[in-house]
Parts: C-alpha cells; sequence; structure tokens
C-alpha cells in the first residue's frame, strides 16, 4: 500500500534527485505459500526503471543459477541478499553513485538566514534557517557489488550499460563464490593453528605447573619424613635416658604415646589424622 502511493504521486516526478532506497520485490510461489526476495537497492528516482529492468533480468539469471546450485537466502534482520553456492554466501547490492558539490545559497534561504539575525534578541520563536552544506546529485551509473572479501563490482560503461553484462556478473559471482571459498577455507585452517598453537601452549603452563606443585609437594614429604624420623629418634634416647635414670613415669609413658602419635601424623607415609589439628577450627561465639 506505501508502494502505490508513492508511485501515485505525481510530485515525485518533479523532484529529480529524490533518493528511493526500498527493496525489490519478486514473489515467489514455493509449496503454495508466498515468499518475497529482496534484492538492496539505492537509486534516484530517475533510474528506478532501469533498476525495475536489472530486477528483471536478474530474476531471469536466477533461474539459471539453481540450474547450477545456487540458491538465494534472505537476512530480513540485516536486510541482505545473499547467493548461496556449496555451502558460501555472496553479499550482492545495486547502488547508484552520487556525487557531492558544495551548495549554493538560494535567494529564499539567503532571506531566511537575514531574518533570523534580523529579528529581536529577546524572540525565541525563530528557529535558526537549516541550509546544507551540500548538493547530492545522481550521476546515473548503476553499480552491482558483490561479497565483502574478497569483492568483486560490476559498473556502467560508457558503451554498455548494466543490465546488458548480466552474463558477466552471473560468471563473475560463481568465480567469486569458489574464491570466497578458498578464503574462507584458509582462514579456518589460520584459525585452527592458532587454536591447536594455543592448547600446546596452555598444555605446557598447566604441565609446567603440574610440576611444579609435584616437586614441591615431594620436597615437603622428604622434610616431614625427615622430621618424623627425628622425632622418633629423639623419643627412643629420650625413653633409654628414663630407663637407665630409674624407670618411665605415668606422666611421661602419656607423653611418650602422645609424640609416637605426633610423629606418625607427620609422617606421609603413615595415612593417619590428629583429632585436634584435622578438626575443624572453632567458630567465635555470636555473643562476643
Amino acid at each position: 500500500m506505501y508502494r502505490r502511493k508513492i508511485l501515485n504521486k505525481k510530485a515525485l516526478n518533479d523532484i529529480p534527485w529524490f533518493l528511493l532506497q526500498q527493496s525489490v520485490l519478486a514473489k515467489l510461489t514455493l509449496r503454495r505459500r508466498v515468499y518475497f526476495r529482496r534484492l538492496k537497492k539505492s537509486c534516484t528516482w530517475r533510474l528506478r526503471s532501469r533498476v525495475l529492468i536489472v530486477r528483471s533480468t536478474w530474476h531471469v539469471l536466477l533461474r539459471e543459477l539453481a540450474k547450477l546450485g545456487v540458491s538465494v537466502r534472505i537476512d530480513g534482520r540485516r536486510k541482505e541478499t545473499a547467493l548461496c553456492h556449496n555451502d558460501t554466501a555472496v553479499i550482492l547490492t545495486i547502488t547508484e553513485h552520487v556525487a557531492r558539490q558544495r551548495h549554493i545559497e538560494t535567494p529564499a534561504e539567503k532571506k531566511a538566514r537575514d531574518r533570523y539575525h534580523e529579528r529581536n534578541r529577546f524572540d525565541f520563536s525563530l528557529a535558526y534557517p537549516q541550509i546544507p552544506q551540500y548538493d547530492y546529485l545522481p550521476t546515473g551509473k548503476l553499480t552491482i557489488a558483490a561479497g565483502r572479501w574478497p569483492s568483486r563490482t560490476w559498473r556502467d560503461t560508457p558503451n554498455t550499460p548494466l543490465e546488458q553484462r548480466m552474463p558477466e556478473v552471473v560468471a563473475g559471482i560463481i568465480t567469486l563464490a569458489a574464491d570466497t571459498r578458498e578464503h574462507e577455507d584458509e582462514l579456518a585452517r589460520a584459525k585452527e593453528l592458532r587454536r591447536q598453537a594455543q592448547d600446546r601452549y596452555e598444555f605446557l603452563i598447566q604441565r609446567r605447573k603440574t610440576e611444579e606443585q609435584a616437586t614441591e609437594a615431594l620436597d615437603r614429604d622428604a622434610l616431614n619424613f625427615e622430621r618424623a624420623n627425628r622425632i622418633r629418634a629423639y623419643l627412643t634416647a629420650f625413653r633409654e635416658n628414663a630407663e637407665r635414670s630409674g624407670g618411665l613415669s605415668e606422666d611421661q609413658l602419656e607423653w611418650l604415646k602422645w609424640a609416637a602419635a605426633k610423629a606418625d601424623w607427620i609422617d606421609p607415609l603413615i595415612d593417619v589424622a590428629d583429632i585436634i589439628l584435622d578438626a575443624p577450627e572453632p567458630k567465635r561465639s555470636g555473643y562476643w
């Protein structure tokens, strides 16, 4: 409805540099449902008839491309049209080059600006006139761009309009799809090499960290084993000395039993827990 309303406005025919940006619609009946294919374009009103000719020629070529295994994919969110060949997407756009030149102030704009400067300084109802700095003039030259990187473009030439170069465009798109596929494969291989290098680096770092932790644990166990044997040697000397002095008392026997248990707890070769040191740390009462 909105598109028909624009086409019926005669006033737009009098605006030569009206920029039109919308999607070219083509109905495709598939499984009793109506789908729309959008080919993104940007052109002036005067070139709309040429763009429609390009669209009609393009639809004929799309049917030929379908025989070669080429399908059309529409991205409504990004407003992109892509041709897919061998799982490779090639983005398509049709644009018109618009030249820019310095804007020449019109008498009406000069009068509006003078009116703004000559107003009462307490009068805030009059806004400063919006005078553009540049004018954008269409050149009438259409361009078809395909792909992002690598990419190809086809433009109007002085002797051949773009709508007559469609076979060349189709052949170029097929070649571009192959080049794009090769480029994507190369990027995938490079990404895989970077991932393997990163995995190798992380593996070496983790192995070094594990080795350092194991070495520290070995040194700690060796020191604890030496401590436990020193304690046992001391307890043996203590017992022998006490027996030469008249025997061991009950307190000394209890202490020897406690010290032997501590030596076993320190010894890494004996798996035993200490009832006090291995117990959870006591918590402070909440009434303090």
